[in-house]
């Protein structure tokens, strides 16, 4: 094909519809056309007066939002509108869980009948440790499970309720003030770290290797304190540490799950179920070891 030359393709014209006024009885299926040069149309838009007005969508997420997105993108990669929803989401779930569990432990502690039964009948504990472990394993091993609806809503709430039971029972050999006063600190706590995890400017979402130590160490502990020597002493300590680790992993999670500035490690778009599910169980691990140290059993 022979190369066109450039002054012939200025000159060139394109057949463009006119803007007329439509009229359907004069409608004869073709609109009338003028031939417009092809500089004219490769020519910038004029700039808009500062009182024009634009109704339409001013960016590509107000017009598609969560319609179209890709579930496996990271935090720091999608749109603020996407990271905000995601936040949203996972927020709302935590709040969920949290409502539940606290809701039970309240039950079991307050109502006489209910505290009374699971005293006597062992059973509930050891049903619901057994329920509880298997909805977290189908969760966490099988990382699909957590992220297609609605299995995943099915199994993080059965876990949820599980894990209410087993704290209920817990719970209800201590003290009702003392569990009261651990669920406020357990609460104040937690919005406090969690409000610090999203305002500083350190970025704790590499510290995931050392705090899981910590966490093993903690574990070896608890096992050998409890194999050799389980004074007074020794409780206290393992339950003042367990606190100081559980906060370190609520602002770790709280990043993780925020992402944007914070993103050295961080969620995909997917991962609601286990943003909620791992700040879950940094909050009611964090009320045990709280009630732990300052509960009064029955």
């Amino acid at each position: 094909m022979a190369a066109t030359d450039p002054e012939n393709a200025m000159s060139m014209s394109v057949p463009v519809a006119v803007a007329t006024p439509y009229n359907p009885m004069e409608d004869d299926g073709s609109a009338p056309q003028v031939d417009v040069p092809i500089a004219k149309l490769a020519q910038p838009l004029p700039n808009r007066n500062a009182n024009d007005t634009w109704n339409g969508p001013t960016s590509y997420e107000d017009e598609c939002d969560f319609e179209d997105y890709d579930g496996a993108q990271e935090l720091s990669f999608a749109s603020q509108n996407l990271r905000l929803g995601f936040v949203r989401k996972t927020m709302g779930i935590l709040f969920s869980q949290l409502a539940i569990t606290f809701g039970i432990i309240a039950i079991f502690t307050l109502y006489d009948p209910v505290r009374n039964y699971v005293h006597d009948n062992a059973w509930v504990y050891y049903i619901s440790l057994v329920v509880s472990f298997t909805a977290l394993i189908a969760l966490i091993c099988c990382g699909n499970n957590a992220r297609i609806y609605p299995q995943n809503y099915l199994l993080l709430f059965t876990f949820t309720a599980a894990e209410g039971t087993m704290l209920g029972v817990i719970s209800s050999h201590f003290d009702t003030d003392s569990v009261l006063m651990a669920t406020g600190m357990t609460l104040v706590i937690t919005f406090g770290l969690m409000l610090f995890a999203c305002q500083t400017k350190i970025d704790f979402t590499g510290w995931g290797a050392y705090i899981y130590a910590a966490l093993l160490c903690l574990l070896v502990f608890g096992i050998l304190s409890c194999l050799f020597y389980a004074g007074g002493m020794v409780r206290i300590l393992y339950a003042l540490a367990g606190c100081i680790i559980f906060s370190m992993y609520i602002v770790y999670d709280t990043q993780l799950m925020i992402g944007g500035k914070h993103k050295k490690y961080q969620y995909t778009l997917d991962d609601y179920v286990f943003a909620s599910l791992s700040l879950y169980l940094d909050i009611i691990n964090l009320f045990l070891m709280i009630l732990s140290l300052f509960g009064r059993r029955d």
